[in-house]
C-alpha cells in the first residue's frame, strides 16, 4: 500500500469517527427528549384515568386519551430511531 493510500484511508476513518461521535451525540438528544415525552404521556394518561368514567367519554376525555396516545406513538418512534441508530454504529 502507497502513502497516498494509507493517507486517504486515514482521512476516511477520521471522518467515520465523526460521524459516530455526531450519531452518539444524536442518540443522547433523542434519549432525552424521549424520556421527557415519556413522562408527558405518564401525565396525560394519568389525567385521563383520574377522570370519572362519565368524563372520559366527553370531548374533554377523548381529546386527553389522543393526546396521550400520540405522545406514546412518539415516544415509540424514538426508540425505533435510537435502535437503528445504535445499529448503524455498531
Amino acid at each position: 500500500m502507497n502513502n497516498e493510500r494509507r493517507k486517504r484511508i486515514s482521512v476516511e476513518i477520521e471522518s467515520l469517527d465523526k460521524v459516530k461521535s455526531i450519531l452518539n451525540d444524536c442518540i443522547s438528544i433523542l434519549s432525552t427528549s424521549m424520556s421527557n415525552l415519556d413522562d408527558v404521556y405518564d401525565d396525560e394518561q394519568d389525567a385521563f384515568d383520574n377522570l370519572p368514567e362519565s368524563f372520559q367519554d366527553s370531548e374533554r376525555g377523548e381529546r386527553i386519551q389522543e393526546c396521550a396516545d400520540v405522545l406514546e406513538e412518539s415516544v415509540d418512534s424514538l426508540s425505533d430511531i435510537i435502535d437503528d441508530l445504535e445499529d448503524i454504529i455498531c
